[in-house]
């Protein structure tokens, strides 16, 4: 089985440059313009810029390309933030996969699971996988095959 999610990753990206952007022009235009240079305008728009930037870098919007299978069980995926990501795949046997922790998050945001692959007597933490950016489908047919 086979699950990205290639479109939706586009989407997501898409919103958030599109809020950063449209709260950026209203930032400089608070700044520059005489009339509207008003502390309740500058305040809130930079601090929801700053906050759009943190929710889209640490909020576990990743994509996600999975191959499952009974025997091998292959997930390449990175951030979709533009600056600082790092192209990730984890290659395991299901029957090595020892435990996954999943994190609901809030509102959706910080959505996420990590596994845990036992290595000869020693146990291995993977790095944390977004779901964020999966629409509910994928994201419940990925979590039922790996707790087979």
């Amino acid at each position: 089985m086979i699950i990205s999610n290639e479109q939706s990753t586009r989407e997501v990206g898409l919103w958030f440059s599109l809020i950063i952007t449209f709260l950026t022009v209203v930032f400089l235009t608070s700044i520059l313009v005489e009339p509207i240079q008003v502390w309740w305008i500058q305040y809130p728009s930079a601090a929801l810029i700053l906050l759009a930037i943190l929710v889209f870098r640490f909020g576990g919007f990743h994509y996600i390309n999975t191959s499952l299978s009974n025997k091998e069980i292959e997930i390449k995926f990175y951030n979709i933030f533009p600056y600082g990501r790092k192209f990730k795949m984890i290659k395991t046997s299901a029957a090595q996969l020892q435990r996954i922790v999943v994190r609901k998050g809030l509102f959706g945001i910080g959505r996420g699971m990590i596994l845990y692959q036992l290595t000869g007597n020693q146990v291995a933490k993977y790095p944390f996988i977004g779901l964020s950016a999966l629409n509910a489908n994928d994201r419940n047919r990925i979590l039922i095959h790996l707790k087979k």
